[in-house]
């Protein structure tokens, strides 16, 4: 039998195809990426000049319309009323914040005057040093609500500054109340060592001897005596360690037992 010819599967060949070129498209993608970029500079750049002019005339109108009486009265019940009609929110909060910065400083001030004048009235015995307390703490809380319906921010910062002026001012009613305490007991103490002699001598005199009919054994006259001192030891306590009451009263003590022999 013949042997039938082997043929090669070639495949389909093609001519060369012509190249397309894109380099138009890749200009004008490039292009537009540049404008694109442009136009973004451009927006931000009009947009921070929109914002700064905004903080500017939001801070100018501020300066030239304070906040009255009635607006911050408003403001407590309803911190809306405080909106600018057609103001823009930059607007609107940086004419808040800068409000509430020069009243901030306003009260500062209207609190100085009055921790002062309650520093007075303590002095003068007007009020207890619980009752100034209380006053200042009041106020605090007053100004505190009225910044805080005007910027939550300026008020945590008035807060801040106004409890420093009151620490200052209370601690003053301190100082005058410890004197008056030192005052006071000194006066007591005073009082109690003109009386120590005749105590002491009397206490040895009629118990050196005694029995006490509880124990039925001599009386503990030391312990009677350390009962009359008793107040001069806590003065030492009490006027921060200072020890004169106390050695005064113990060599009245010695004195009585030569006066009671």
């Amino acid at each position: 039998m013949a042997t039938l010819p082997r043929y090669q599967n070639l495949g389909v060949q093609y001519a060369d195809l012509p190249k397309i070129s894109t380099a138009a498209q890749d200009a004008q993608a490039r292009g537009f990426d540049n404008l694109s970029r442009s136009l973004d500079r451009m927006t931000s750049y009009f947009q921070s000049q929109a914002e700064t002019e905004a903080k500017k005339q939001g801070k100018k109108y501020a300066v030239e319309n304070p906040l009255t009486t009635s607006q911050l009265d408003a403001a407590l019940k309803n911190p809306a009323s405080l909106k600018i009609e057609g103001a823009g929110t930059i607007f609107q909060d940086t004419y808040q914040a800068y409000a509430a910065t020069q009243l901030s400083a306003d009260l500062q001030l209207q609190a100085g005057s009055e921790f002062k004048s309650i520093e007075l009235d303590f002095e003068s015995g007007k009020i207890s040093s619980a009752a100034a307390s209380e006053k200042m703490r009041d106020l605090m809380d007053g100004q505190s609500a009225v910044m805080n319906a005007i910027s939550p921010d300026a008020a945590v910062q008035h807060r801040s500054a106004v409890a420093t002026l009151a620490k200052t001012s209370y601690n003053k009613v301190l100082d005058q109340q410890q004197k008056a305490d030192f005052a006071l007991e000194g006066a007591k103490l005073d009082l109690a060592l003109q009386n120590l002699p005749q105590q002491l001598e009397d206490v040895i005199r009629y118990n050196a001897s005694s029995i006490d009919p509880a124990t039925q054994k001599p009386v503990d006259v030391q312990k009677l005596i350390a009962i009359q001192l008793q107040p001069f030891a806590e003065s030492i306590r009490k006027f921060g360690g200072d020890k004169s009451y106390f050695e005064k009263a113990l060599k009245m003590v010695d004195e009585a037992k030569v006066e009671a022999l």
